[in-house]
């Protein structure tokens, strides 16, 4: 017979493994068990309690993910990262107002911490604080100016406050960091559209198609880029292909009626 650590007792890195094997084979409720006996016998194991919780989040038992990670916080208060996993999960609970109290301890703990940061201006913008918002992300860039997303969500914000050049500017950024972020790609095309740049509009809509062939919303823009400029027959085949990938798509099919005129 096999026995388990001290006097038959399984360790915790034991618990672990056995968790995360079930977690690979796609057994989640069981790896939630595994990880909560492990708790019966090791209440104050930080990283059991992490890996809990980050299991529930997968498995979307969020109010479970957040009993956990208060329990996490009991028992190491001062933990920056649990408060930005609790900011998270109750962003996932539909719970704003927790979930920027949760990012603001974070930060009030580490205010380098970028990630809580983000989340945090996200939150605000959404409660149409934008001028917070952008002031927090400004902040995020200058620090650690490779997070791709840190500068997307910068240029939505310059562009919804009608900051144009701005906005233009920071999704160039993302999309250098990122060149694969087919979001992107189809932002910085359209304020080139807005902007008049309409041959590098084209080019950026071409490229989202090339990086995600069954985005419909690239082609639906290219087409109507290539009706505005008359190439009517361009713009028929792309909206073809918009109702080809979603064929309820009834812009795409007024599109198509009209140019049948």
């Amino acid at each position: 017979m096999r026995f388990f650590g001290f006097r038959g007792r399984k360790t915790p890195g034991e618990y672990h493994h056995r968790a995360q094997d079930l977690v690979l084979r796609g057994l989640a409720t069981q790896a939630i068990d595994t990880y909560k006996e492990a708790l019966t016998h090791y209440p104050d194991d930080m990283e059991l309690h992490c890996y809990l919780a980050a299991v529930c989040q997968q498995a979307e038992a969020y109010t479970m993910a957040r009993d956990i990670t208060l329990e996490a916080i009991a028992l190491n208060p001062r933990d920056a990262d649990q408060y930005y996993t609790l900011g998270r999960i109750y962003t996932a609970l539909n719970q704003p107002p927790e979930a920027e109290e949760a990012y603001r301890q974070a930060l009030e703990i580490n205010p380098r911490l970028t990630l809580a940061q983000t989340q945090l201006a996200l939150l605000l913008a959404a409660k149409g604080q934008a001028t917070e918002a952008i002031q927090l992300l400004e902040q995020s860039t200058e620090r650690e100016p490779h997070l791709p997303q840190c500068w997307y969500h910068l240029g939505c914000l310059y562009g919804q406050c009608g900051q144009t050049e701005a906005a233009l500017e920071a999704y160039a950024r993302s999309f250098e960091l990122a060149p694969e972020d087919t979001t992107c790609c189809l932002s910085l095309a359209g304020l080139h559209v807005g902007k008049g740049n309409r041959e590098l509009a084209r080019e950026l809509y071409q490229r989202a198609i090339r990086l995600s062939p069954h985005q419909v919303t690239a082609y639906y823009e290219l087409g109507r880029l290539c009706s505005q400029d008359g190439d009517c027959s361009k713009a028929s085949e792309l909206f073809k292909k918009v109702l080809e990938l979603d064929p309820r798509d009834h812009e795409a099919q007024r599109e198509l009626q009209a140019l049948s005129v």
